[in-house]
């Protein structure tokens, strides 16, 4: 099907120990409801902003994931260290 091998980064969610092609990123909105307390009893709406990775599993279903949970495993097939610190050049 491919002439050359696909490109792809894979990451892995260290919380559940999966691996995933990511996507794409994004930021989320979450937004909390707190109690208030005196004579006014109506919630307090609190936003707060995540930043969000989208990824895919191996059946390919789309997940949104909050990138502190995960770390990049492999880009193209080589590691991070890999495509930062290439190795030198065999001397012939």
């Amino acid at each position: 099907m491919y002439e050359k091998e696909p490109m792809a980064t894979i990451v892995r969610d260290d919380l559940q120990l999966q691996e995933y092609v990511l996507l794409g990123v994004g930021y989320g909105m979450a937004e909390s409801a707190l109690q208030s307390h005196g004579l006014l009893e109506r919630p307090i709406r609190r936003e707060s902003e995540a930043e969000l990775v989208a990824v895919a599993d191996r059946k390919g279903e789309i997940k949104w994931i909050p990138s502190i949970r995960l770390r990049v495993v492999s880009v193209d097939g080589k590691t991070c260290e890999e495509l930062l610190y290439p190795s030198e050049p065999a001397s012939e």
